[in-house]
């Protein structure tokens, strides 16, 4: 990227914004298992480790994606996402004609469209896979219904609350096509979603798992 007097790479922008932006949703997903997974798993007399793998799936997630692009971490400025182009031609100020004007730079808006139309397509597969997952759940919670029926068991209070948090993590998601209009922003906000989405797939294999162990 560019660097000049009146544009320049933030220093270590990879960290800022393409790191930290997808570790800042497992804060939450820390205090959900300080706060419900874990306790549960200590008082679980038939729960195998394997609870606690599940649990762990969104950080391994991020661990792998971060070893296979280790630029994130060793990069001294922002990374442009992959297929984006800069949309921002800088005008050489020595041999800009328009000086008074103080045009510093023009904006290719058929790029910036180009990169719009791209983040909607990552919104919409984003989108899709929140609704089938919650789709899933709605079909497992009715096989649960069926099933609890004839073995005459409930669900307690812990396997409710772990419902309710793939619900939240599920309807978080299918919003996701509301921001598409922010261009690198919104990229960030993928970013976010894309976090949010392993911790739904964490919290519903929790909800499997518990329910039909």
């Amino acid at each position: 990227m560019f660097n000049t007097k009146y544009f320049h790479n933030i220093e270590y922008g990879d960290i800022y914004f393409n790191v930290l932006i997808k570790i800042a949703p497992l804060t939450f997903w820390l205090y959900l298992i300080y706060k419900y997974y874990y306790p549960y798993y200590k008082k679980c007399t038939m729960c195998s480790p394997l609870f606690l793998v599940i649990i762990l799936i969104p950080f391994l997630s991020i661990g792998i994606e971060f070893i296979l692009n280790k630029q994130l971490f060793l990069g001294d400025k922002t990374s442009v996402p992959t297929l984006w182009s800069y949309c921002l031609t800088l005008i050489d100020q020595d041999k800009n004609k328009d000086k008074d004007k103080n045009i510093l730079a023009t904006w290719n808006y058929k790029c910036g469209r180009n990169q719009v139309e791209s983040i909607r397509g990552i919104a919409s597969q984003l989108q899709t896979k929140f609704y089938y997952l919650n789709m899933s759940l709605f079909l497992l919670i009715l096989i649960f219904n069926n099933f609890s029926k004839t073995r005459h068991i409930r669900m307690n209070s812990s396997q409710i609350i772990f419902v309710v948090i793939t619900v939240l993590f599920g309807s978080i998601g299918i919003t996701t096509r509301s921001f598409t209009a922010g261009y690198y922003w919104s990229m960030l906000v993928m970013m976010f979603m894309s976090t949010i989405f392993n911790m739904n797939i964490s919290a519903f294999l929790i909800v499997i798992y518990t329910l039909f162990n």
